[in-house]
């Protein structure tokens, strides 16, 4: 096997896992995310007890309902390497989007938190981002590195920064542009 048909072989394989993710994650039970084992025989999951327990541990134990960039980058990582593309431009493009899902899922835990009391709701916003929530904002046990006026300046700064870095916007040229008008 020479070395273009490996990696042609190693990107079907990848785009056939992303669409499994892709289906397990939105086959999900978000109105009341159960552990798969405590479902018991019957499942209504799109790819049965596998897709539940991928679902389970990706939106419960990762970055929530923001797991659904996983597939997603999986895809274009698939589609760059079947059509030999510049793989790294796509790997810095999908750390991006990753460290953007995951401050989103972080103010999206905040917001749970907040307005839904209900701890059930806030394992859909994934563990990760409930951890850095707590280690940041804080919570009754204990005070956050920032507070919650830290917490909102942060957040919300960092996500406009990476999104700047994903599209190759210059915050300093949108800055000007809006001066002068």
């Amino acid at each position: 096997i020479n070395k273009l048909n490996e990696k042609e072989a190693w990107s079907i394989i990848i785009f056939i896992f992303s669409i499994i993710i892709f289906f397990s994650i939105i086959g999900f039970n978000f109105t009341s995310p159960e552990h798969p084992d405590s479902v018991g025989g019957s499942s209504n999951y799109l790819l049965g007890k596998f897709g539940a327990y991928i679902s389970f541990y990706l939106i419960t134990k990762t970055i929530g309902i923001f797991a659904i960039v996983i597939p997603l980058i999986l895809l274009a990582i698939a589609y760059a390497m079947f059509f030999k593309k510049n793989i790294s431009e796509y790997l810095i493009k999908s750390s991006y989007i990753v460290f953007l899902a995951v401050f989103c899922a972080t103010v999206f835990d905040k917001i749970l938190e907040i307005f839904f009391i209900n701890m059930h709701l806030r394992s859909l916003s994934g563990t990760i981002p409930i951890m850095i929530n707590n280690a940041i904002y804080g919570s009754a046990d204990h005070p956050g590195l920032l507070g919650p006026i830290g917490f909102w300046l942060l957040m919300p700064t960092i996500m406009i920064i990476l999104i700047s870095f994903l599209f190759e916007i210059s915050l300093y040229d949108l800055l000007i542009r809006i001066i002068e008008k």
